[in-house]
């Protein structure tokens, strides 16, 4: 299991002055709680690393550049790869230089997807493997508040949720003297915008949306994309999704569970799975079996539940 955090920007759209301006708000937090790093030291001639409390250092990693890094926390003493963040956007600008298309800078995280004009030069600054440890939504909250200091050009992703998000922004704020919000990504109405504008083809925005927001896919959640998208649209998504598994398959229960949380309607599904001439054409008993399995009673395990 690997539980990660990306921070995705896009340094072309970010100026030096506005760059530095977010670091030196990332130490208000580096400072608020007990990252860890480890420092090289040498003694009776041997070389070895200390641990020790994360803080700015001048010509980090003999980079030239300020910056911090943080490998775990002295709470506990638990480790997690390395995240590191330069004060200067410059660190991350590539000696080829490459132009700002000025696409969605959210049509550039799906990388499973095939997505017409996504943006160029997105590079993802962090991705190492928190495992959830406790430093996880400490880093969360950095991440957060750089992408919500500059929406256009940075975005964090990874294996985390509207939930930990919020418990990361309440943290921050209280050494923020400008408060943050949630990522687009974990506000609806925002993300819906977001797509709408961008150059997605209609029928390509459920699918979009579903795998980008970081939200519960709920009731409230179903109510809001048939008043979004219209019923006829998502339908037509989940027919398609349907379509590419077995009902044997995990994938399919999973869809399923999905599916219904979301309130969509059953007559569709048994049109979808079991009696439409170009849907799955599933067995009605071996249907009914997934359905009983899905234990929709039960919800589903949330990434924060590792923190």
């Amino acid at each position: 299991m690997s539980i990660v955090i990306n921070l995705i920007v896009i340094p072309q759209r970010i100026s030096p002055d506005r760059w530095k301006e977010v670091y030196d708000e990332s130490l208000r937090l580096l400072q608020a709680y007990d990252f860890m790093d480890r420092f090289p030291a040498q003694k009776n001639g041997f070389t070895y690393d200390y641990a020790e409390k994360s803080r700015d250092v001048e010509n980090f990693l003999e980079s030239g550049y300020h910056g911090w890094r943080s490998v775990g926390d002295m709470r506990t003493g638990d480790n997690t790869e390395d995240y590191i963040l330069f004060g200067d956007i410059h660190a991350y600008l590539s000696s080829k230089k490459q132009t700002d298309n000025g696409r969605e800078i959210l049509l550039g995280v799906l990388k499973d997807m095939k997505v017409p004009k996504k943006p160029r030069g997105c590079i993802n600054l962090w991705g190492g493997r928190t495992q959830g440890e406790d430093s996880h939504i400490y880093l969360l909250a950095i991440a957060c508040l750089i992408s919500y200091r500059l929406p256009e050009a940075a975005l964090v992703s990874g294996d985390i949720s509207a939930g930990q998000c919020r418990k990361a922004v309440r943290w921050a704020n209280q050494y923020l003297g400008e408060p943050i919000g949630l990522p687009v990504t974990g506000q609806r109405k925002l993300l819906a915008g977001r797509l709408k504008r961008s150059p997605l083809p209609r029928e390509r925005l459920p699918e979009t949306f579903l795998a980008l927001t970081l939200e519960a896919k709920d009731g409230k959640m179903g109510e809001f994309l048939r008043e979004e998208f219209g019923e006829g649209l998502l339908l037509a998504y989940y027919r398609k999704q349907f379509l590419q598994y077995k009902a044997s398959q995990r994938g399919f229960a999973f869809l399923l569970k999905e599916y219904l949380e979301m309130g969509f309607g059953f007559r569709e599904l048994c049109q979808m799975a079991v009696s439409a001439p170009d849907g799955m054409r599933v067995q009605p008993e071996d249907f009914l079996r997934r359905v009983v399995e899905s234990k929709l009673h039960i919800k589903e395990k949330e990434t924060y539940d590792f923190t």
